[in-house]
């Protein structure tokens, strides 16, 4: 489990997003309530939606094509009306069965782990996992 990631607060704009998951070096993150549970994932997929393109490379050629206009106002969005709801999650003391699980439970590359209460506690990344137990061996 990846800890020091800073989740989304649902109130905070696209935009603010954006800027966040680019500090962090993230492709996702979590979304937290005032308490600090866990309400929802941002993706960069969630971006793509809002811009109607299913691709980076997608929405590049057609900003190209268009000399750079949006007609998305991601500085006026607040990322509760762009995230995906509910988030898949796993509590700190799931086991390989549970964490399987919950990875076969959505197509995303990473998992936010949450307390007993569902309080963000750290973010687990597939890669991360395949690799603690040396899932790469078995192909």
């Amino acid at each position: 489990m990846r800890t020091g990631i800073t989740p989304l607060q649902a109130d905070i704009r696209l935009d603010e997003a954006a800027r966040s998951l680019a500090e962090q070096r993230r492709k996702s993150l979590p979304v937290v309530d005032a308490d600090g549970c866990v309400i929802g994932m941002l993706t960069e997929t969630d971006f793509l939606l809002r811009l109607k393109a299913e691709t980076f490379l997608e929405l590049l050629l057609r900003l190209v094509a268009d000399q750079g206009v949006f007609t998305h106002r991601c500085h006026e969005t607040p990322v509760s009306e762009a995230m995906t709801a509910p988030a898949v999650t796993v509590t700190e003391a799931a086991g390989f069965q549970g964490i399987v699980s919950a990875f076969q439970a959505h197509d995303g590359r990473s998992m936010p782990v949450v307390d007993e209460q569902g309080r963000f506690r750290g973010l687990l990344l597939r890669k991360d996992f395949v690799k603690a137990y040396h899932l790469e061996d078995l192909l």
